[in-house]
Protein backbone atom coordinates (compact mmCIF):
# COMPACT_ATOMS: atom_id res chain seq x y z
CA UNK A 1 0.00 0.00 0.00
CA UNK A 2 1.25 3.57 -0.55
CA UNK A 3 2.85 5.32 2.39
CA UNK A 4 0.27 7.18 4.46
CA UNK A 5 2.68 8.98 6.73
CA UNK A 6 6.37 9.53 7.40
CA UNK A 7 8.12 10.64 10.57
CA UNK A 8 11.85 11.30 10.78
CA UNK A 9 13.47 12.41 14.00
CA UNK A 10 16.21 11.84 16.56
CA UNK A 11 15.37 9.67 19.59
CA UNK A 12 17.30 9.29 22.83
CA UNK A 13 16.88 5.87 24.43
CA UNK A 14 17.06 4.93 28.09
CA UNK A 15 19.78 2.84 29.71
CA UNK A 16 18.20 -0.33 28.26
CA UNK A 17 18.22 1.07 24.75
CA UNK A 18 14.45 1.60 24.60
CA UNK A 19 12.36 4.66 23.76
CA UNK A 20 8.58 5.30 23.57
CA UNK A 21 7.10 7.58 20.91
CA UNK A 22 3.58 9.01 20.69
CA UNK A 23 2.48 9.30 17.06
CA UNK A 24 -1.06 10.41 16.10
CA UNK A 25 -2.78 7.99 13.70
CA UNK A 26 -4.91 9.09 10.72
CA UNK A 27 -8.62 9.27 11.46
CA UNK A 28 -9.56 6.25 9.35
CA UNK A 29 -11.14 2.97 10.34
CA UNK A 30 -8.73 0.48 8.83
CA UNK A 31 -5.63 -1.61 9.43
CA UNK A 32 -2.22 -0.04 9.12
CA UNK A 33 1.26 -1.50 8.70
CA UNK A 34 3.91 0.34 10.68
CA UNK A 35 7.54 0.04 9.64
CA UNK A 36 10.28 1.54 11.77
CA UNK A 37 13.94 1.85 10.87
CA UNK A 38 16.71 3.10 13.11
CA UNK A 39 20.36 3.98 12.77
CA UNK A 40 22.80 4.95 15.54
CA UNK A 41 25.77 7.24 15.29
CA UNK A 42 27.91 4.08 15.18
CA UNK A 43 25.94 3.02 12.04
CA UNK A 44 24.13 0.22 13.84
CA UNK A 45 20.88 -0.28 12.01
CA UNK A 46 17.64 -2.13 12.67
CA UNK A 47 14.12 -2.52 11.31
CA UNK A 48 10.79 -3.78 12.63
CA UNK A 49 7.26 -4.06 11.22
CA UNK A 50 3.92 -4.33 12.99
CA UNK A 51 0.20 -4.03 12.28
CA UNK A 52 -2.32 -1.92 14.12
CA UNK A 53 -6.06 -1.35 13.66
CA UNK A 54 -7.58 2.07 14.15
CA UNK A 55 -11.31 2.49 14.70
CA UNK A 56 -13.81 4.58 16.52
CA UNK A 57 -15.82 3.19 19.37
CA UNK A 58 -18.93 4.59 17.71
CA UNK A 59 -19.23 4.76 13.94
CA UNK A 60 -21.71 4.49 11.08
CA UNK A 61 -21.53 2.46 7.86
CA UNK A 62 -23.79 2.83 4.83
CA UNK A 63 -24.95 0.66 1.95
CA UNK A 64 -25.81 2.47 -1.28
CA UNK A 65 -25.60 1.76 -5.04
CA UNK A 66 -22.23 2.25 -6.70
CA UNK A 67 -23.80 4.10 -9.64
CA UNK A 68 -27.26 5.58 -10.20
CA UNK A 69 -29.37 6.89 -13.06
CA UNK A 70 -31.18 10.20 -13.31
CA UNK A 71 -34.69 9.77 -11.87
CA UNK A 72 -33.82 6.76 -9.69
CA UNK A 73 -35.30 6.66 -6.20
CA UNK A 74 -32.82 5.06 -3.87
CA UNK A 75 -33.05 4.07 -0.21
CA UNK A 76 -29.82 4.16 1.78
CA UNK A 77 -29.21 1.66 4.57
CA UNK A 78 -27.24 2.87 7.58
CA UNK A 79 -25.76 0.60 10.23
CA UNK A 80 -24.63 1.88 13.63
CA UNK A 81 -21.73 0.13 15.34
CA UNK A 82 -21.66 0.92 19.05
CA UNK A 83 -18.67 -0.44 20.97
CA UNK A 84 -19.29 1.77 24.00
CA UNK A 85 -21.49 1.41 27.08
CA UNK A 86 -23.95 3.93 25.67
CA UNK A 87 -27.55 2.74 25.29
CA UNK A 88 -30.30 4.95 23.94
CA UNK A 89 -31.51 6.87 20.91
CA UNK A 90 -29.38 7.62 17.86
CA UNK A 91 -30.29 10.53 15.57
CA UNK A 92 -29.50 9.79 11.92
CA UNK A 93 -29.47 12.33 9.08
CA UNK A 94 -29.16 11.53 5.38
CA UNK A 95 -28.17 14.45 3.15
CA UNK A 96 -28.02 14.35 -0.64
CA UNK A 97 -25.59 16.98 -1.96
CA UNK A 98 -25.12 18.30 -5.49
CA UNK A 99 -23.37 21.06 -7.38
CA UNK A 100 -19.85 21.50 -8.68
CA UNK A 101 -18.44 21.41 -5.15
CA UNK A 102 -21.28 19.40 -3.58
CA UNK A 103 -22.28 22.46 -1.60
CA UNK A 104 -26.01 22.36 -2.43
CA UNK A 105 -28.52 20.30 -0.44
CA UNK A 106 -30.84 18.36 -2.78
CA UNK A 107 -32.70 16.29 -0.19
CA UNK A 108 -32.59 15.41 3.49
CA UNK A 109 -34.05 12.54 5.50
CA UNK A 110 -33.96 11.97 9.28
CA UNK A 111 -34.45 8.93 11.48
CA UNK A 112 -34.17 8.05 15.16
CA UNK A 113 -33.33 4.52 16.29
CA UNK A 114 -32.31 2.91 19.56
CA UNK A 115 -29.03 1.10 20.11
CA UNK A 116 -27.92 -1.09 22.99
CA UNK A 117 -24.63 -1.30 24.82
CA UNK A 118 -21.86 -2.74 22.69
CA UNK A 119 -24.36 -3.53 19.96
CA UNK A 120 -25.49 -2.43 16.55
CA UNK A 121 -28.64 -1.42 14.73
CA UNK A 122 -29.68 -0.84 11.11
CA UNK A 123 -31.91 1.92 9.75
CA UNK A 124 -33.41 2.34 6.27
CA UNK A 125 -34.01 5.91 5.12
CA UNK A 126 -36.96 6.98 3.00
CA UNK A 127 -36.19 7.20 -0.72
CA UNK A 128 -34.53 10.20 -2.36
CA UNK A 129 -34.75 10.98 -6.07
CA UNK A 130 -31.57 11.38 -8.11
CA UNK A 131 -31.44 14.55 -10.26
CA UNK A 132 -29.56 15.14 -13.51
CA UNK A 133 -25.95 15.75 -12.49
CA UNK A 134 -22.49 14.41 -13.13
CA UNK A 135 -22.40 13.01 -9.59
CA UNK A 136 -24.06 13.41 -6.20
CA UNK A 137 -22.69 13.00 -2.70
CA UNK A 138 -24.49 11.00 -0.02
CA UNK A 139 -23.69 11.94 3.57
CA UNK A 140 -25.00 10.07 6.61
CA UNK A 141 -24.36 11.48 10.08
CA UNK A 142 -25.14 9.88 13.45
CA UNK A 143 -25.35 11.41 16.91
CA UNK A 144 -25.86 9.48 20.16
CA UNK A 145 -25.29 11.54 23.27
CA UNK A 146 -21.65 12.62 23.16
CA UNK A 147 -20.81 10.20 20.33
CA UNK A 148 -20.89 11.39 16.72
CA UNK A 149 -19.78 10.08 13.34
CA UNK A 150 -20.39 10.79 9.66
CA UNK A 151 -19.68 9.05 6.38
CA UNK A 152 -19.76 10.30 2.78
CA UNK A 153 -19.71 8.63 -0.61
CA UNK A 154 -19.91 10.01 -4.16
CA UNK A 155 -22.24 8.34 -6.65
CA UNK A 156 -21.75 8.83 -10.42
CA UNK A 157 -25.05 9.62 -12.20
CA UNK A 158 -25.96 8.27 -15.63
CA UNK A 159 -28.36 10.48 -17.64
CA UNK A 160 -31.74 9.01 -18.51
CA UNK A 161 -32.87 8.73 -22.11
CA UNK A 162 -31.30 8.50 -25.56
CA UNK A 163 -28.54 10.57 -27.12
CA UNK A 164 -29.34 12.69 -30.16
CA UNK A 165 -26.41 14.05 -32.10
CA UNK A 166 -25.49 15.78 -35.34
CA UNK A 167 -22.02 16.12 -36.79
CA UNK A 168 -20.12 17.67 -39.65
CA UNK A 169 -16.50 17.74 -40.68
CA UNK A 170 -14.01 17.73 -43.49
CA UNK A 171 -10.67 19.04 -44.64
CA UNK A 172 -9.95 22.73 -45.09
CA UNK A 173 -6.90 24.84 -45.91
CA UNK A 174 -8.46 28.12 -44.78
CA UNK A 175 -11.63 29.34 -43.08
CA UNK A 176 -14.46 26.80 -42.96
CA UNK A 177 -18.10 26.82 -41.84
CA UNK A 178 -19.99 23.81 -40.52
CA UNK A 179 -23.69 23.71 -39.58
CA UNK A 180 -24.99 21.26 -36.97
CA UNK A 181 -28.54 21.12 -35.61
CA UNK A 182 -30.42 18.84 -33.21
CA UNK A 183 -33.94 17.57 -33.99
CA UNK A 184 -36.55 20.15 -33.06
CA UNK A 185 -39.61 19.88 -30.80
CA UNK A 186 -37.72 17.99 -28.12
CA UNK A 187 -36.77 18.85 -24.57
CA UNK A 188 -33.13 18.04 -23.92
CA UNK A 189 -31.83 17.49 -20.39
CA UNK A 190 -28.36 18.73 -21.29
CA UNK A 191 -26.58 19.93 -24.41
CA UNK A 192 -22.92 20.03 -25.30
CA UNK A 193 -20.72 20.50 -28.32
CA UNK A 194 -17.36 18.90 -29.03
CA UNK A 195 -15.03 20.54 -31.56
CA UNK A 196 -11.96 18.60 -32.68
CA UNK A 197 -9.28 20.21 -34.86
CA UNK A 198 -6.21 18.31 -36.03
CA UNK A 199 -3.42 18.65 -38.59
CA UNK A 200 -4.66 15.74 -40.71
CA UNK A 201 -7.23 12.99 -40.98
CA UNK A 202 -4.54 10.39 -40.28
CA UNK A 203 -3.63 12.08 -37.01
CA UNK A 204 -7.31 12.38 -36.01
CA UNK A 205 -7.92 8.64 -36.52
CA UNK A 206 -4.94 7.71 -34.35
CA UNK A 207 -5.81 10.21 -31.64
CA UNK A 208 -9.42 9.01 -31.41
CA UNK A 209 -8.28 5.40 -31.12
CA UNK A 210 -5.88 6.34 -28.33
CA UNK A 211 -8.70 8.07 -26.46
CA UNK A 212 -7.04 11.50 -26.48
CA UNK A 213 -10.24 13.39 -27.28
CA UNK A 214 -11.46 15.90 -24.75
CA UNK A 215 -14.19 14.53 -22.45
CA UNK A 216 -17.68 15.96 -22.72
CA UNK A 217 -18.79 18.17 -19.88
CA UNK A 218 -22.17 17.80 -18.24
CA UNK A 219 -23.49 21.22 -17.12
CA UNK A 220 -19.98 22.59 -16.73
CA UNK A 221 -17.97 22.42 -13.53
CA UNK A 222 -14.97 20.26 -12.68
CA UNK A 223 -16.81 16.95 -13.03
CA UNK A 224 -16.02 15.74 -16.54
CA UNK A 225 -18.11 12.79 -17.72
CA UNK A 226 -18.75 11.02 -20.98
CA UNK A 227 -22.35 11.12 -22.08
CA UNK A 228 -23.78 8.57 -22.09
CA UNK A 229 -21.31 7.41 -19.43
CA UNK A 230 -19.47 4.16 -19.95
CA UNK A 231 -20.14 1.27 -17.54
CA UNK A 232 -17.53 0.26 -15.03
CA UNK A 233 -14.16 1.86 -14.44
CA UNK A 234 -12.79 1.15 -17.92
CA UNK A 235 -15.80 1.64 -20.19
CA UNK A 236 -16.52 -0.64 -23.20
CA UNK A 237 -13.10 -2.25 -23.49
CA UNK A 238 -14.35 -4.45 -26.34
CA UNK A 239 -15.43 -1.49 -28.45
CA UNK A 240 -12.24 0.41 -27.67
CA UNK A 241 -10.18 -2.63 -28.62
CA UNK A 242 -11.95 -2.90 -31.99
CA UNK A 243 -11.23 0.78 -32.68
CA UNK A 244 -7.57 0.46 -31.68
CA UNK A 245 -7.01 -2.63 -33.86
CA UNK A 246 -8.61 -0.87 -36.84
CA UNK A 247 -6.47 2.21 -36.24
CA UNK A 248 -3.38 0.02 -35.95
CA UNK A 249 -4.06 -1.54 -39.36
CA UNK A 250 -4.69 1.94 -40.78
CA UNK A 251 -1.45 3.28 -39.25
CA UNK A 252 0.56 0.50 -40.88
CA UNK A 253 -1.16 1.10 -44.23
CA UNK A 254 -0.37 4.83 -44.31
CA UNK A 255 3.16 4.38 -42.90
CA UNK A 256 2.45 6.27 -39.69
CA UNK A 257 5.40 7.10 -37.42
CA UNK A 258 6.78 4.16 -35.46
CA UNK A 259 5.94 5.86 -32.16
CA UNK A 260 2.22 5.82 -33.07
CA UNK A 261 2.36 2.12 -33.97
CA UNK A 262 3.99 1.36 -30.61
CA UNK A 263 1.41 3.42 -28.69
CA UNK A 264 -1.48 1.70 -30.48
CA UNK A 265 0.05 -1.74 -29.84
CA UNK A 266 0.49 -0.97 -26.13
CA UNK A 267 -3.07 0.33 -25.96
CA UNK A 268 -4.40 -2.85 -27.58
CA UNK A 269 -2.50 -5.05 -25.13
CA UNK A 270 -3.82 -3.01 -22.21
CA UNK A 271 -7.43 -3.39 -23.40
CA UNK A 272 -7.01 -7.14 -23.88
CA UNK A 273 -5.72 -7.39 -20.32
CA UNK A 274 -8.67 -5.33 -19.06
CA UNK A 275 -11.13 -7.68 -20.76
CA UNK A 276 -9.45 -10.79 -19.40
CA UNK A 277 -9.18 -9.48 -15.83
CA UNK A 278 -12.77 -8.22 -15.67
CA UNK A 279 -14.30 -11.34 -17.19
CA UNK A 280 -16.29 -13.46 -14.74
CA UNK A 281 -15.96 -17.20 -14.32
CA UNK A 282 -19.15 -17.79 -16.33
CA UNK A 283 -17.60 -15.98 -19.31
CA UNK A 284 -19.60 -12.74 -19.00
CA UNK A 285 -19.05 -9.22 -17.77
CA UNK A 286 -20.93 -6.95 -15.34
CA UNK A 287 -21.43 -3.23 -14.74
CA UNK A 288 -19.43 -2.77 -11.55
CA UNK A 289 -17.44 -4.93 -9.17
CA UNK A 290 -16.51 -8.57 -9.28
CA UNK A 291 -19.37 -9.48 -6.93
CA UNK A 292 -22.09 -8.21 -9.28
CA UNK A 293 -24.14 -10.54 -11.45
CA UNK A 294 -23.31 -10.98 -15.11
CA UNK A 295 -25.12 -8.43 -17.27
CA UNK A 296 -26.09 -9.72 -20.72
CA UNK A 297 -26.09 -6.22 -22.25
CA UNK A 298 -22.58 -5.43 -21.01
CA UNK A 299 -21.42 -8.87 -22.15
CA UNK A 300 -22.85 -8.28 -25.62
CA UNK A 301 -21.15 -4.88 -25.87
CA UNK A 302 -17.86 -6.36 -24.63
CA UNK A 303 -17.91 -8.77 -27.56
Amino acid sequence: MPAAGLWIGAVVTDAKGKAVLDLPMPENTTQWRLTSRGCTVETLVGEATGNVITRKEFFVAIKAPQIVREGDKIRVLARIHNLTDYAGPVDLTLTLLGGDKFDGTLAERKLTVKVGKKGGVEALFDSVEIPLAAAVKVRVSAKAGEHTDALETILPVRPWGLEFADHDGGIAKGDATAMVELPGKRVYGSKWMTISVGPSLKRAVIQMALGSRSPRVLRGGPHLVRIPPLPGPGGFAGSDLLAVVSALEYAKTVDAPEVDVVRLTDRARSLVSALVVSQRKDGGWCWTGADSDTDWAVTAMSF
